[in-house]
Protein backbone atom coordinates (compact mmCIF):
# COMPACT_ATOMS: atom_id res chain seq x y z
CA UNK A 1 0.00 0.00 0.00
CA UNK A 2 2.04 2.79 -1.39
CA UNK A 3 1.56 6.26 -1.06
CA UNK A 4 1.17 8.65 -3.72
CA UNK A 5 0.27 12.32 -4.91
CA UNK A 6 -3.34 12.37 -5.66
CA UNK A 7 -3.34 13.35 -9.04
CA UNK A 8 -6.55 11.53 -10.89
CA UNK A 9 -9.91 12.84 -10.83
CA UNK A 10 -11.26 11.93 -7.35
CA UNK A 11 -14.95 10.89 -8.81
CA UNK A 12 -16.41 10.04 -4.49
CA UNK A 13 -15.06 10.72 -1.05
CA UNK A 14 -16.54 9.59 2.03
CA UNK A 15 -14.69 10.32 5.91
CA UNK A 16 -13.35 7.33 7.56
CA UNK A 17 -15.21 6.76 10.95
CA UNK A 18 -11.85 4.55 12.41
CA UNK A 19 -9.37 7.47 12.18
CA UNK A 20 -10.08 11.41 12.79
CA UNK A 21 -9.69 13.67 9.79
CA UNK A 22 -9.24 10.90 7.21
CA UNK A 23 -11.36 9.92 4.60
CA UNK A 24 -11.41 7.48 1.65
CA UNK A 25 -11.45 8.39 -1.97
CA UNK A 26 -12.04 7.04 -5.19
CA UNK A 27 -9.97 8.02 -8.33
CA UNK A 28 -9.29 6.03 -11.82
CA UNK A 29 -10.48 2.56 -10.19
CA UNK A 30 -8.47 2.77 -6.79
CA UNK A 31 -9.75 3.42 -3.51
CA UNK A 32 -7.13 5.23 -1.13
CA UNK A 33 -7.28 7.08 1.71
CA UNK A 34 -5.83 10.22 2.78
CA UNK A 35 -5.26 11.04 6.56
CA UNK A 36 -5.11 14.09 8.41
CA UNK A 37 -3.38 17.00 7.10
CA UNK A 38 -1.84 14.63 4.37
CA UNK A 39 -1.84 15.77 0.36
CA UNK A 40 -0.55 11.87 -0.11
CA UNK A 41 -3.38 9.03 -1.22
CA UNK A 42 -2.20 5.98 0.37
CA UNK A 43 -3.65 2.88 -1.78
CA UNK A 44 -6.06 0.14 -0.06
CA UNK A 45 -7.36 -1.68 -2.74
CA UNK A 46 -7.50 -1.71 -6.41
CA UNK A 47 -11.17 -1.91 -7.74
CA UNK A 48 -11.67 -2.78 -11.28
CA UNK A 49 -15.25 -4.09 -11.68
CA UNK A 50 -16.53 -0.50 -10.30
CA UNK A 51 -16.87 1.17 -13.84
CA UNK A 52 -16.70 5.15 -14.35
CA UNK A 53 -18.66 4.71 -17.27
CA UNK A 54 -21.39 3.23 -18.42
CA UNK A 55 -21.86 0.29 -20.51
CA UNK A 56 -23.35 -0.49 -23.76
CA UNK A 57 -26.70 -1.88 -22.88
CA UNK A 58 -28.21 -2.62 -26.13
CA UNK A 59 -30.46 0.38 -26.01
CA UNK A 60 -28.15 3.32 -25.39
CA UNK A 61 -29.51 4.10 -22.07
CA UNK A 62 -25.91 3.78 -20.48
CA UNK A 63 -23.76 3.47 -22.95
CA UNK A 64 -20.18 6.02 -22.20
CA UNK A 65 -22.40 7.81 -20.20
CA UNK A 66 -20.24 8.99 -16.86
CA UNK A 67 -21.79 6.82 -13.71
CA UNK A 68 -21.97 8.74 -10.73
CA UNK A 69 -20.85 6.21 -7.93
CA UNK A 70 -20.88 6.30 -4.14
CA UNK A 71 -18.65 5.33 -0.90
CA UNK A 72 -20.69 3.84 2.00
CA UNK A 73 -18.22 3.42 5.70
CA UNK A 74 -18.72 1.14 8.54
CA UNK A 75 -16.12 0.96 10.03
CA UNK A 76 -13.16 -1.54 8.27
CA UNK A 77 -15.72 -1.81 5.98
CA UNK A 78 -16.14 0.14 2.61
CA UNK A 79 -18.57 -0.33 -0.13
CA UNK A 80 -18.24 1.59 -3.87
CA UNK A 81 -21.39 1.39 -6.41
CA UNK A 82 -22.17 2.67 -9.31
CA UNK A 83 -25.18 4.82 -8.13
CA UNK A 84 -27.36 4.02 -11.42
CA UNK A 85 -25.29 1.09 -12.43
CA UNK A 86 -25.28 -2.48 -11.39
CA UNK A 87 -22.23 -2.78 -10.27
CA UNK A 88 -20.66 -2.56 -6.80
CA UNK A 89 -17.58 -3.67 -4.73
CA UNK A 90 -17.35 -4.11 -0.76
CA UNK A 91 -13.51 -3.65 0.33
CA UNK A 92 -12.25 -4.99 3.54
CA UNK A 93 -9.93 -1.89 4.43
CA UNK A 94 -7.85 -3.95 6.74
CA UNK A 95 -6.57 -6.44 4.43
CA UNK A 96 -7.62 -4.96 1.27
CA UNK A 97 -9.88 -7.98 -0.10
CA UNK A 98 -12.54 -6.97 -2.12
CA UNK A 99 -15.89 -8.70 -2.97
CA UNK A 100 -17.77 -8.02 -6.21
CA UNK A 101 -21.41 -7.05 -6.33
CA UNK A 102 -23.69 -6.69 -8.63
CA UNK A 103 -27.72 -6.06 -9.28
CA UNK A 104 -30.30 -7.17 -12.18
CA UNK A 105 -30.45 -4.61 -14.59
CA UNK A 106 -33.83 -3.22 -14.14
CA UNK A 107 -34.10 0.32 -15.27
CA UNK A 108 -31.16 0.90 -13.65
CA UNK A 109 -30.02 4.48 -14.89
CA UNK A 110 -32.99 6.15 -13.05
CA UNK A 111 -32.73 4.02 -9.83
CA UNK A 112 -30.04 3.97 -6.98
CA UNK A 113 -27.50 1.44 -5.58
CA UNK A 114 -29.47 0.48 -2.05
CA UNK A 115 -26.60 -0.90 0.20
CA UNK A 116 -26.22 -0.43 4.13
CA UNK A 117 -24.24 -2.02 7.10
CA UNK A 118 -26.02 -3.61 10.22
CA UNK A 119 -24.79 -4.80 13.26
CA UNK A 120 -25.90 -7.89 14.89
CA UNK A 121 -24.98 -10.79 17.37
CA UNK A 122 -21.06 -9.23 16.49
CA UNK A 123 -21.16 -9.43 12.99
CA UNK A 124 -21.05 -6.80 10.64
CA UNK A 125 -24.08 -7.31 7.53
CA UNK A 126 -24.39 -5.99 4.63
CA UNK A 127 -27.67 -5.19 2.88
CA UNK A 128 -27.57 -5.24 -1.15
CA UNK A 129 -29.87 -4.78 -3.60
CA UNK A 130 -29.74 -7.97 -5.83
CA UNK A 131 -32.63 -7.01 -8.41
CA UNK A 132 -34.61 -3.97 -8.92
CA UNK A 133 -37.14 -4.93 -6.49
CA UNK A 134 -35.24 -7.10 -3.64
CA UNK A 135 -32.70 -6.79 -1.32
CA UNK A 136 -30.45 -9.55 0.41
CA UNK A 137 -28.56 -9.31 3.40
CA UNK A 138 -25.00 -10.65 3.60
CA UNK A 139 -22.08 -11.49 5.99
CA UNK A 140 -19.70 -9.13 5.69
CA UNK A 141 -16.50 -11.64 6.28
CA UNK A 142 -17.67 -14.39 4.87
CA UNK A 143 -19.90 -13.47 2.13
CA UNK A 144 -22.66 -15.98 3.01
CA UNK A 145 -25.81 -14.78 1.86
CA UNK A 146 -28.15 -14.57 5.38
CA UNK A 147 -31.12 -14.92 3.16
CA UNK A 148 -30.73 -16.74 0.14
CA UNK A 149 -34.84 -17.63 -1.26
CA UNK A 150 -36.69 -18.36 -3.99
CA UNK A 151 -39.71 -15.94 -4.74
CA UNK A 152 -41.87 -17.13 -7.64
CA UNK A 153 -45.58 -15.50 -8.69
CA UNK A 154 -47.90 -18.30 -9.41
CA UNK A 155 -50.84 -17.83 -11.80
CA UNK A 156 -54.01 -18.20 -9.70
CA UNK A 157 -56.50 -18.50 -13.01
CA UNK A 158 -58.54 -15.98 -11.77
CA UNK A 159 -59.51 -13.06 -14.13
CA UNK A 160 -58.72 -9.57 -13.67
CA UNK A 161 -61.83 -6.79 -13.98
CA UNK A 162 -61.18 -6.35 -17.94
CA UNK A 163 -61.06 -9.50 -18.46
CA UNK A 164 -57.87 -10.10 -19.50
CA UNK A 165 -56.77 -12.84 -17.18
CA UNK A 166 -53.11 -14.01 -16.88
CA UNK A 167 -51.89 -12.73 -20.31
CA UNK A 168 -49.64 -11.39 -20.32
CA UNK A 169 -48.98 -8.34 -16.87
CA UNK A 170 -49.33 -9.25 -13.50
CA UNK A 171 -52.57 -7.74 -12.67
CA UNK A 172 -53.83 -7.16 -8.56
CA UNK A 173 -56.18 -10.72 -8.61
CA UNK A 174 -54.65 -12.64 -11.12
CA UNK A 175 -51.32 -13.36 -9.70
CA UNK A 176 -50.30 -14.29 -5.81
CA UNK A 177 -46.12 -13.90 -4.86
CA UNK A 178 -44.68 -16.29 -2.40
CA UNK A 179 -40.95 -15.83 -0.51
CA UNK A 180 -40.10 -19.17 0.45
CA UNK A 181 -36.93 -19.91 3.11
CA UNK A 182 -34.17 -22.23 2.57
CA UNK A 183 -35.00 -25.74 3.62
CA UNK A 184 -38.95 -24.78 3.81
CA UNK A 185 -41.14 -26.72 1.53
CA UNK A 186 -44.53 -26.10 -0.40
CA UNK A 187 -46.89 -28.59 -1.21
CA UNK A 188 -47.66 -29.50 -5.22
CA UNK A 189 -45.43 -29.64 -7.98
CA UNK A 190 -43.92 -26.32 -9.55
CA UNK A 191 -46.17 -25.24 -12.54
CA UNK A 192 -44.31 -24.08 -16.01
CA UNK A 193 -46.08 -20.66 -15.37
CA UNK A 194 -44.65 -19.91 -12.42
CA UNK A 195 -42.00 -17.19 -12.60
CA UNK A 196 -38.97 -18.32 -10.50
CA UNK A 197 -35.45 -15.72 -8.85
CA UNK A 198 -33.29 -17.03 -7.19
CA UNK A 199 -30.37 -14.61 -4.78
CA UNK A 200 -26.80 -15.74 -4.98
CA UNK A 201 -25.62 -17.59 -2.40
CA UNK A 202 -22.30 -16.24 -1.89
CA UNK A 203 -20.06 -13.66 -2.30
CA UNK A 204 -17.00 -14.04 -3.91
CA UNK A 205 -13.11 -12.61 -3.03
CA UNK A 206 -11.09 -11.01 -5.58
Amino acid sequence: MGESPLNARVRAVAADDTIPHSYFVFADGRLSRVGPGSTEAVLVAEVPDTRERGPGTGDGRLADRELELGIYVHGPWVCVTERFGVNASLINTVTGAVRGLSRADYHSDVSSYSIGFLDRDGRTLLVAQTQWNRLDVFDAETGANLTEREVFIRDSGRCDEDGSGTAPHVGRTNFSIYTDPPGSERGGAVQSNQLKSRSPSRLGWW
